[in-house]
């Protein structure tokens, strides 16, 4: 992959060569997948001794790297003149500050761990190679090569064919979201911009600038973005491209921003609208990706996709960014924002980069399939609120004007040019070459002067000669030499004929109008700061011709002024020939003949353009071949001369044959004759025959193309309608939008568009509102738990607790669903909304491990004496009411402790669209707990108090624990009490004490047990020893047992273990504990594991475990041997003593 033909090939030349020159890493690692680390690697994973691998990363990889593995800060500029070694050729490089300057300012150099002089062919590191090879062996020795040199993961590509590129985005070329894990976990930059040649847009590759201000290199702005390898530089928009769903989850989960903006000013969406990514365009959304952002072309997401004809995903997004304010049966009311869509911005100005005018203004197939839906109704909005009026006024003026000048034409013959006006040519009588021009010009005055004043005219003989010697007969001389001048006669007639008058007024209108008109264009122009002049004239050239005929009949005044009749002919013939033709602009608006306008602008621009190329050809070269042939003989005929020649040639192509062939008769060589025959004869075969039916042909089929085109009258219609709005003021334009827009609130405004629908197009458009779910749904039902899927359809009154609560899980889910009446019955967006709130419930809830529901069932089965099938019902819907509460402080924590995972998957906030959505998730998730209660236990207030007041006690207890940075500064200040302090609060008491106390309450004959002090006290004390379980495990457990990520370490949290170690460490140790506690680095985790290692905290956790259980189990048989209690709390602590998960 890459960009094809480019300057790169070289390098990789350079990187793959392995000769007596290649690069010493290669000696350790190459890229053929060996050296001498992998052989040694392999080693180790078959022996699991790894003693031998450390040793040589320390002591052979360390020699590569600087001030051994810390790094060091390289100045910006050296990087840049690195790269531009081999392809300064490419690039200009802006001139940089001085050195020391550079170096003084952190913000222009970059921290390189490897040494940039012991690189690979193209500026790789010996981990780039390792992830390159990408095998289990070479994976395995980039983790050990990061834990040695935490620094080396940052290290990138120096040299220009792929610089920039770190391990991140190899690993997420190579598909591998665990290893983009690894590495995120280990603190590489996810905002490392990879701007390689090997990664820009191909037409953007030889306008690459370097400026030592910044790290990537400038490019121009034009661009198709079209590149083999345009992923977007950030990492983020390379998982959006490769549709890595799993590496875009976990890289915004990190932190990573969707809208940054590479050097052609593309966000994530952007490149996702580039390469036709829906899916993922979707997924960016929902994680926070904005619409407005616009690139270095002023281009949002919905524009590009209107520039890159992408109808798809430009309707996808308009269904996204609309409001649907009502629907009722067939009929929707929805708005759509104008602000990129319509050709009219906030101020007035005419919108370039706005959909409407990019579409219209669009050549391809693909652009005319989307004239269709919202971009033709706001068409016909516009039409019908000020264009229509408009365009048939423009209409109306024309067709005067252009009356006007007709009338002019026509009654302009009734005036004849004086006779005293005409210059006579004579020739002598002995028929020389010498001539004579006789003008009697002293009376010659134009009729807009003549016709007014009336005087005697005398004549003036005035002969011009071409030879001094020539003699003409006073005979021919006083012909021309008159006293009389009937002409004086005539101008006293012409005087007083109305029609002279008419003459005058039309010639004063014609040119008044043209005038006009050319003011009036000046004017528009400058409503558009003569930015869109060339989008008004190339789609209209017939009003080009127009306003040429204006300027004509402009010229006409001096012409006519200085009696220049020639001239006043000619000028009035081009500007009626020119005018005509601006009817076309009008005819373009009406169904009726806009498709033959069409047709006609298509052949003129395509098939009579190359017909007169190719025909220009053969043209020239038969012309010119038959002159040559008759230029040197003395005989009259057509060939004579080079104009002659190609005239007599087209004339032949109009099938004026025999005249042109008798030509070749009146040559004296016979043999000359037979070669201009077949000349002759060739050409018309060729140029008359074949080339002028081709050009049939071709109409033909433009004919049919256009005829079958049915969208193309309307493109046509819509360049009218904008040509026509772009002559309109900016104020205007403004009041007109006002009248089929609606402002908002927040001052944008909307197009409300109602629709009416038959049945199919209704049930369609509801499909398109639960796309978005019915994706949710389709990525979260496989992850439901496995347990439901076995449920029996019989209450299994002698199975477990745990098959007793999961029976009623369907129940629980209906009722909830069904609070508000029957789905048919509701509003679509309320059941769309619902469906949404049973995926959160399917996802968070069923899949834990229960131990709160099942001790809510224990608690009935053994405290009641009568156990039947509604006892069991209440009991199980009050533990998935627990079940329900547990699950919405679950989803919050994990929102506020940023944790990846939950239960073997995800946690919820990564799977929603905005992360604060699962906020209101939670909320809906508690509100459930009682809406189920008031259902199956409205008699028992004791609950509704219970559950209350566990609610408030475990948010306090949640507050302790997120501000427990905040209370103690440094971790050397957590206490025990503080600890023991905040997880009564926060778990033990919705963990053990509220299900218990549940199962008490529910069983009527044991009500009075519940107010026990010991009894409460032994039950804290439980959720306590579970806690510091769970602290234990988020060490020490097993992930794929547990089904959780361990991340207390990196949150700074107060566990158990932390404040165990802080009891006994020493000094050194302690700092240690300081200094990486807290820390996300793995290194920083991995040294305070090494610590807890060396204080052996997992023995002390056993004797703790040991100790805890005899005092609580000793307790319980002290305070509870006459009760049924006492049972339960036994089943209680032996189920959770020792557990694994």
């Amino acid at each position: 992959m890459g960009n094809a033909g480019s300057e790169v090939a070289s390098g990789v030349k350079a990187q793959i060569q392995s000769g007596g020159q290649a690069p010493e890493l290669y000696r350790l690692v190459d890229l053929k997948g060996g050296g001498e680390l992998v052989d040694v690697m392999r080693i180790a994973n078959r022996t699991k001794d790894y003693t031998q691998i450390d040793t040589i990363i320390r002591e052979d990889v360390s020699k590569f790297l600087y001030n051994d593995g810390k790094g060091k800060r390289v100045p910006l500029s050296e990087l840049i003149r690195r790269r531009n070694r081999t392809y300064n050729k490419l690039k200009s490089i802006v001139t940089a500050k001085p050195l020391d300057e550079e170096q003084m300012n952190g913000e222009l150099t970059k921290r390189a761990c490897w040494d940039l002089d012991k690189r690979g062919g193209v500026g790789e590191t010996i981990l780039h190679v390792c992830f390159l090879n990408s095998t289990t062996v070479h994976s395995a020795l980039a983790k050990r090569l990061i834990r040695h040199f935490p620094n080396l993961i940052n290290d990138i590509y120096v040299d220009d064919e792929y610089y920039g590129e770190n391990v991140l985005h190899i690993a997420i070329v190579n598909e591998e979201p665990a290893t983009v894990k690894f590495l995120l976990d280990n603190g590489v930059d996810f905002t490392q911009r990879c701007c390689g040649v090997f990664f820009c847009p191909e037409d953007q590759l030889n306008s690459r600038v370097d400026n030592f201000t910044k790290e990537c290199p400038d490019v121009s702005i034009a661009t198709n973005y079209q590149g083999y390898c345009y992923f977007g530089e950030y990492p983020l928009s390379f998982a959006a491209v490769l549709q890595q769903e799993e590496s875009v989850r976990l890289l915004v989960a990190k932190g990573a921003d969707p809208n940054c903006q590479d050097s052609n000013g593309n966000t994530a969406l952007h490149m996702c609208v580039i390469h036709n990514k829906l899916a993922m365009f979707d997924l960016l959304f929902e994680l926070g990706a904005s619409f407005g952002i616009k690139n270095r072309q002023g281009l949002t997401p919905l524009t590009l996709a209107a520039v890159l004809a992408r109808k798809d995903l430009f309707d996808h997004i308009l269904q996204t960014t609309r409001d649907i304010y009502w629907q009722y049966g067939n009929i929707t009311c929805a708005g759509y924002p104008l602000e990129d869509i319509d050709t009219i911005g906030k101020d007035g100005s005419m919108n370039d980069t706005s959909a409407l005018n990019i579409i219209v203004r669009g050549e391809t197939a693909g652009h005319l399939d989307m004239m269709d839906g919202l971009i033709v109704q706001l068409l016909v909005e516009k039409w019908m609120t000020f264009i229509k009026f408009k365009f048939f006024q423009r209409m109306a003026i024309f067709s005067l004007y252009f009356a006007i000048c007709a009338i002019a034409m026509l009654i302009r013959g009734i005036y004849q040019v004086p006779s005293n006006c005409i210059k006579h040519e004579l020739i002598d009588k002995q028929d020389t070459d010498v001539k004579a021009l006789i003008i009697q010009n002293l009376s010659c005055r134009c009729h807009y002067v003549s016709f007014l004043f009336k005087e005697k005219s005398s004549s003036r003989i005035s002969i011009e000669t071409m030879n001094s010697n020539t003699r003409l007969d006073v005979e021919q001389i006083s012909v021309f030499n008159n006293s009389t001048d009937p002409d004086d006669n005539n101008i006293d007639e012409n005087k007083n004929n109305p029609l002279v008058y008419a003459l005058t007024l039309f010639d004063s209108l014609s040119i008044a109008g043209a005038v006009a008109y050319i003011l009036f264009t000046v004017r528009e122009l400058s409503y558009q700061y003569f930015k869109l002049a060339s989008f008004v004239y190339v789609n209209d050239p017939t009003r080009v011709l127009f306003l040429f005929s204006c300027l004509l009949t402009i010229a006409l005044i001096p012409a006519r002024l200085t009696c220049s009749y020639d001239v006043d002919d000619i000028l009035c013939v081009f500007a009626m020939l020119a005018r005509a033709p601006y009817f076309f602009f009008f005819c373009r608006g009406f169904r009726s003949t806009g498709p033959f306008v069409v047709m006609i602008y298509t052949m003129i621009r395509g098939d009579l353009l190359r017909f007169f190329l190719i025909f220009v050809v053969f043209m020239t070269g038969f012309s010119q071949a038959l002159h040559i042939l008759f230029v040197r003989i003395e005989c009259d005929n057509d060939f004579e001369t080079n104009i002659g020649t190609f005239f007599r040639m087209f004339c032949v192509t109009l099938q004026q044959v025999s005249d042109a062939y008798k030509n070749f008769a009146k040559h004296p060589n016979v043999g000359i004759q037979v070669i201009a025959k077949i000349i002759f004869v060739t050409y018309i075969i060729t140029a008359a025959v074949l080339l002028v039916n081709m050009l049939i042909a071709m109409m033909g089929n433009t004919y049919a193309m256009v005829n079958e085109r049915k969208k193309e009258w309307l493109r046509q219609w819509a360049k009218i309608m904008l040509i026509v709005e772009q002559g309109v003021s900016r104020e205007e334009r403004l009041l007109q939008q006002s009248k089929y827009a609606k402002k908002m609130a927040n001052g944008g405004n909307v197009l409300v568009i109602r629709l009416e629908q038959t049945p199919d197009e209704r049930e369609s458009v509801k499909s398109m509102h639960t796309a978005y779910f019915d994706q949710i749904k389709k990525q979260l039902e496989p992850e439901k738990i496995n347990t439901m899927s076995s449920i029996s359809t019989e209450l299994p009154l002698n199975g477990t607790s745990l098959e007793i609560l999961n029976y009623y899980y369907d129940t629980v889910v209906s009722d909830l669903m069904s609070i508000y009446g029957p789905e048919s019955s509701l509003n679509p967006y309320v059941q769309m909304t619902l469906s949404r709130f049973k995926t959160v419930i399917n996802y968070n809830v069923p899949d834990g491990k229960k131990i709160r529901g099942t001790l809510v069932i224990d608690t009935v089965r053994v405290l009641s004496s009568s156990l039947n099938e509604d006892l069991y019902k209440k009991a199980s819907i009050v533990a998935w009411c627990i079940e329900l509460m547990q699950s919405a402080f679950l989803v919050t924590d994990d929102f506020m402790d940023h944790s990846l995972t939950r239960r073997g998957k995800q946690c919820w906030y990564l799977k929603t669209r905005e992360k604060e959505h699962s906020i209101n998730d939670s909320f809906y998730l508690y509100s459930c707990t009682f809406i189920l209660l008031l259902k199956y236990c409205p008699e028992s207030l004791q609950i509704y108090k219970l559950f209350n007041e566990t609610f408030q006690r475990t948010v306090i207890g949640q507050s302790l624990d997120v501000e427990s940075e905040s209370y103690f500064p440094t971790i050397d200040l957590y206490t025990e009490d503080y600890y023991f302090t905040v997880i009564q609060w926060k778990t033990a008491y919705y963990t053990i004490y509220l299900p218990v106390l549940c199962g008490i309450l529910l069983t009527p004959a044991e009500h009075h047990i519940s107010t026990n002090v010991e009894l409460e006290k032994v039950l804290l004390d439980i959720g306590c020893y579970f806690q510091v379980q769970d602290d234990f495990l988020d060490c020490y457990g097993d992930i794929n047992i547990t089904g959780k990520i361990g991340t207390d370490i990196q949150e700074k949290k107060c566990s158990w273990l932390i404040v165990q170690a802080m009891k006994k460490c020493n000094n050194n140790d302690r700092q240690v504990l300081i200094d990486n506690y807290g820390q996300d680095n793995l290194d920083n985790v991995n040294k305070v594991k090494d610590i807890y290692k060396k204080l052996d905290l997992s023995n002390e956790y056993k004797q703790y475990a040991q100790k805890t259980y005899a005092d609580i189990m000793e307790r319980i048989d002290k305070n509870f041997q006459q009760s049924k209690i006492l049972i339960v709390l036994k089943k209680i602590l032996n189920s959770i003593h020792e557990r694994s998960k």
